[in-house]
């Protein structure tokens, strides 16, 4: 499967390690993962995305992310500390919210 792994954050100055840990866990698992930072793919190329959220102030924004992401894959989730808070702002949206931690990527 070919999943895009956005970071939410806008102008950050960091990688973000959550992310690249999943990705590692995804790859291993035999999974197409591309890394995109404060944007989205083309629309068909990836089959999901899944989006990250670390500060609650940027949730209008990562909201944003998430709809516009809708019309470009089949399927969008979103998680990280301001979805799993906030998950609220998310639902209703068609968008899946991951709240904690996201098993087997932890071990």
């Amino acid at each position: 499967m070919r999943i895009a792994l956005v970071d939410s954050t806008r102008n950050p100055k960091f990688y973000p390690v959550s992310l690249l840990k999943l990705g590692s866990f995804l790859k291993q698992n035999g999974n197409e993962c591309e890394l995109f930072i404060d944007s989205l793919p083309e629309e068909n190329k990836f089959e999901e995305i899944w989006i990250t959220t670390c500060f609650t102030y940027d949730v209008p924004h990562a909201l944003g992310l998430a709809l516009e992401a809708r019309k470009r894959a089949g399927k969008v989730k979103i998680g990280g500390i301001s979805a799993t808070l906030l998950s609220k702002h998310f639902n209703g949206e068609g968008i899946e919210v991951v709240n904690g931690l996201y098993s087997g990527a932890e071990n």
